[in-house]
């Protein structure tokens, strides 16, 4: 659960009573006897906070925070009311009868998740983030060849999620915070604020919705070309976040680190960026790298090979950017250069541009013939 509190300002919660008449003005004159029961504030957490949540603002976070304003690190399903009698008059399906021997395994997960009882979440507890794009988009009448670039720049893709939150800011009630800053629009700092918070809710909340979330907006992010001299401050704004998260190293989870002599099982920032159960490639081969390399590799790649007309604020993205890919490799050991393309090749007997990029079978490409 969290709430953005102003200076000054404390919030009080009900858990098991009901709401109680509390006469507010007896309260803020007595600050004395209510600071004996509010809890510390760790200030030395504080930069921390600033650094993982700067465009993270209170409108954003009641956007995206579920209804029930409680964020759990496993669904929570809804459970239907029954009694003796009602379970006694259910069925059992004949696979599961005493004594049967020819019962036949299922063969596929369609099959298996057909015998799985359906199970819906509390609506209260789910996060509202934003839906994306479950394959890239393209426009309506576009050439086979067109389709094929939207597929490998997905800039216009980019372009319409950032449509549909622009549309889902001016008609939002009560009205978000347009107020915006470093030459951002409203709808990129609101992607940037989602990133925040999708990072903030997998880091402190555990939760794995965060993490997915996290990686398809960071993937849609790193398949884009043209977007990237479009949108320099939000590619800029990016690197600052990116950062801050993969930088962030927790007091807690150090010291854990140091007074465990048995090992630590919990996730650190460096499992992000090596191939293991986590990190969700399960069509994965043996050799292909991790999540983290691979995109990461994708989007400095494509930023340093962004057109440059002179800007000043994309020539300071190049510059970032190669500066947290340098800081990244020092760090974690790993190389993020890897898949930055080289230099064009042109076959000799036909003519035709041979592109040597390394296309991953989850990331590849769709090409319409």
């Amino acid at each position: 659960m969290g709430s953005f509190l102003k200076l000054h300002t404390f919030l009080i919660e009900f858990q098991d009573e009901p709401e109680a008449d509390i006469d507010r003005e007896i309260l803020l004159s007595r600050p004395t006897e209510i600071s004996m029961f509010l809890a510390k504030y760790p200030k030395e957490r504080l930069a921390d906070w600033i650094s993982l949540s700067s465009h993270l603002t209170a409108s954003i976070a009641d956007r995206l925070q579920p209804t029930g304003r409680y964020i759990y690190s496993c669904a929570q399903f809804q459970s239907e009311k029954s009694n003796s009698q009602d379970r006694a008059s259910v069925p059992i399906p004949e696979r599961l009868l005493r004594g049967r021997v020819d019962s036949i395994a299922p063969e596929s997960l369609a099959e298996c998740e057909a015998q799985l009882p359906a199970l819906k979440t509390m609506p209260e507890t789910d996060l509202r983030l934003t839906v994306l794009p479950a394959h890239p988009l393209y426009p309506a009448g576009a050439s086979p060849t067109e389709i094929s670039l939207h597929n490998m720049d997905q800039t216009y893709t980019l372009n319409a999620l950032l449509g549909q939150i622009e549309t889902s800011i001016v008609a939002s009630q009560p009205p978000m915070d347009s107020q915006c800053s470093h030459g951002l629009s409203p709808a990129e700092a609101f992607l940037l604020g989602e990133i925040q918070f999708s990072f903030v809710v997998f880091l402190l909340g555990e939760a794995l919705e965060g993490w997915y979330h996290w990686r398809g907006i960071l993937t849609l992010l790193a398949s884009c070309e043209k977007a990237i001299s479009e949108h320099p401050h939000l590619y800029k704004a990016l690197i600052t976040c990116l950062y801050r998260e993969l930088t962030f190293t927790g007091d807690e989870t150090t010291e854990k680190k140091d007074n465990d002599d048995h090992g630590d099982d919990s996730l650190s920032m460096s499992d992000l960026f090596h191939p293991g159960s986590f990190d969700g490639w399960s069509q994965r081969r043996p050799n292909d790298p991790a999540f983290l390399p691979h995109t990461l590799s994708r989007l400095f790649s494509n930023i340093a090979q962004a057109s440059n007309n002179g800007d000043k604020a994309l020539m300071d993205l190049v510059d970032r950017a190669e500066g947290l890919r340098k800081s990244l490799e020092r760090k974690f050991g790993v190389s993020l250069s890897s898949c930055i393309r080289p230099p064009e090749v042109t076959d000799t007997e036909g003519g035709v541009p041979l592109d040597a990029y390394n296309w991953d079978d989850d990331e590849a490409p769709t090409l319409v013939l």
